[in-house]
């Protein structure tokens, strides 16, 4: 059971989120949002009840009209007001509603927290983005063997230029797949998934294109640890999770995890594994396998505490973002469109809403995306506890993010329509 102070409950108790307002709704007033709530504008307690009654109106109709089980969000203000919101059902079998506090496996988002940590270490000085691998690695007895070896550093897998394979996408991953169907508690450590990717051929020279890839960022926590001498998830929880008081990101590295939803895959899902992720308390599959590829389980609120410490404040030292931007492959000319790029584990995009920084989460059963908008200061999140393409696809990740955003610079532009009413009376 995890523990809810006050403040958080009365916050929950605001249940809110999503939204389905026309684009003409919201392209009268865009151009104001120049004047933003990081400028001094605040939503004030009218404002934001009537902000949270029509996010969860359209929260509600999000989750009908896909028909996904269950869907939690979060938003955070600059002011420091965090709502999260909740629709549909945590567990159909059980009749459980979902709950905002719910947790969910937040994904490759946990790789925004391994390259938090990096920046902290760069400043520290106890590594560099441009080490090459082999300084911290090549002592392993199978280094030699993993593709551009000897031409790696930091900041290619940082950025995912590296030209390493992804062992998920792997014939040995899928082998370890069938056998830990029938062994749930399975559990492989970061150097045997390294191993899958062994021997193979780069996809590209270091540094020439953007290749996503986990093991890049099992390499990454392995190097971390031989930097500092301590456990990946003890930094984490010791310059991280601890700090911000992040209460409801638990370490998914057990099969146990408290507060966990249901959450539902495709019964012919590409690893073989059951319909069910929960089963008598326990998930179906090791989630620790994941480790710094995600590793995390999180709450949406959490997730835009999270994200807005990590924008706004200096506790990934106090030149993280210009370190992200350094670091952002922008360069690369095989990104999506409009991708600025990516770096320290950060998608960047140019958006009609102005830049954003944010990353997204796929795991068997569960989607996620947290974003931090820089012209607003607003902090999005949300989660949804399916991954089976009838209901829910990566696709589906940006419309579901967009409309929330509409529904927030709405009620911002009133709070600056409301503002300049007052001052020219």
């Amino acid at each position: 059971m995890i523990l809810l102070n006050k403040n958080v409950l009365v916050r929950w108790s605001i249940v809110i989120l999503f939204f389905t307002f026309s684009c003409s709704d919201l392209s009268e007033n865009l151009e104001k949002t120049d004047a933003n709530l990081n400028s001094g504008v605040t939503l004030d307690a009218r404002q934001i009840s009537e902000l949270n009654e029509n996010i969860q109106t359209s929260l509600n109709e999000i989750q009908k009209k896909y028909g996904f089980p269950g869907i939690t969000a979060a938003y955070k203000l600059p002011q420091a007001y965090v709502s999260g919101f909740a629709s549909g059902m945590a567990d159909k079998e059980k009749g459980l509603v979902m709950q905002p506090h719910m947790l969910m496996l937040s994904a490759s988002i946990g790789k925004m927290y391994v390259g938090a940590v990096l920046s902290q270490l760069v400043a520290e000085n106890l590594l560099n983005l441009n080490d090459p691998l082999s300084k911290w690695l090549g002592h392993k007895t199978w280094f030699k063997r993993l593709p551009n070896a000897d031409s790696i550093t930091i900041a290619h897998l940082a950025s995912h230029t590296a030209g390493l394979p992804d062992h998920v996408y792997s014939k040995e991953f899928a082998e370890f797949a069938v056998t830990a169907k029938g062994n749930p508690g399975l559990l492989l450590s970061p150097e045997e998934l390294i191993s899958f990717i062994l021997d193979k051929e780069p996809l590209c020279s270091p540094g020439k294109e953007f290749k996503y890839t986990d093991t890049g960022f099992l390499l990454l926590g392995l190097a971390i640890e031989e930097a500092t001498h301590q456990n990946y998830y003890d930094l984490l929880k010791e310059r991280l999770l601890n700090p911000l008081n992040l209460l409801e990101t638990v370490l998914a590295n057990r099969r146990d995890i408290p507060n966990i939803t249901q959450a539902y895959t495709p019964k012919d899902n590409m690893f073989g594994l059951p319909e069910f992720v929960i089963e008598d308390g326990l998930m179906t599959h090791h989630p620790g396998i994941e480790w710094t590829g995600g590793g995390l389980a999180s709450s949406a609120t959490d997730l835009v505490r999270w994200s807005s410490a990590l924008f706004t404040t200096d506790i990934a030292g106090a030149n993280y973002t210009e370190l992200v931007m350094e670091n952002a492959s922008t360069h690369i000319t095989n990104l999506e469109v409009p991708y600025v790029g990516y770096g320290l584990g950060v998608k960047i995009r140019d958006t009609e809403f102005g830049r954003m920084f944010y990353h997204t989460g796929w795991t068997l059963s569960y989607y996620s995306n947290v974003s931090y908008y820089v012209d607003s200061g607003i902090s999005l999140s949300f989660m949804v506890n399916t991954d089976n393409p009838q209901y829910m696809t990566g696709k589906l990740l940006k419309p579901i993010r967009n409309e929330l955003m509409k529904v927030m610079l709405k009620a911002v532009n009133k709070a600056i329509e409301h503002k300049e009413d007052a001052n020219s009376k």
